[in-house]
């Protein structure tokens, strides 16, 4: 979980998810975003780790499941 989102639209490898990846991480789950750049963060599956933006302006004020055993 991280506080800000550490890939933006357009996904490319930065140092984050060099952290992530040594660290086997399969999701990151972030929020601290704001209607404009709430829309433009990355949501998704790169490089085998699932993005997960939880910030109320993106959800709408609606639940998000994030995963399922």
């Amino acid at each position: 979980m991280t506080h800000f989102p550490p890939l933006a639209d357009k996904p490319k490898d930065n140092e984050f998810c060099q952290i992530m990846h040594e660290f086997s991480v399969k999701r990151c789950i972030y929020g601290h975003t704001h209607n404009s750049t709430a829309s433009t963060s990355f949501v998704g599956e790169y490089q085998g780790i699932h993005f997960f933006n939880t910030t109320i302006d993106y959800l709408q004020c609606q639940p998000l499941l994030l995963w399922e055993e």
